[in-house]
């Protein structure tokens, strides 16, 4: 039903973006859920490659 993003934030070095933020989402019948996530990218050519997606639960 919705989802929101706070505390965003990308930090670039060489070629490499790392993304972090948390979220909150909710659909009907479920708990909330909330974590805090990280994602890292490459930039390979005129492309962004995800590296890796680490996010944690229950915080």
């Amino acid at each position: 039903r919705s989802v929101v993003m706070a505390e965003r934030r990308v930090t670039w070095s060489r070629g490499i973006a790392i993304l972090t933020y948390r979220v909150s989402a909710e659909r009907p019948d479920v708990p909330i859920f909330k974590a805090l996530c990280a994602s890292a990218y490459l930039r390979d050519s005129d492309r962004w490659v995800r590296l890796s997606h680490q996010q944690t639960t229950g915080i």
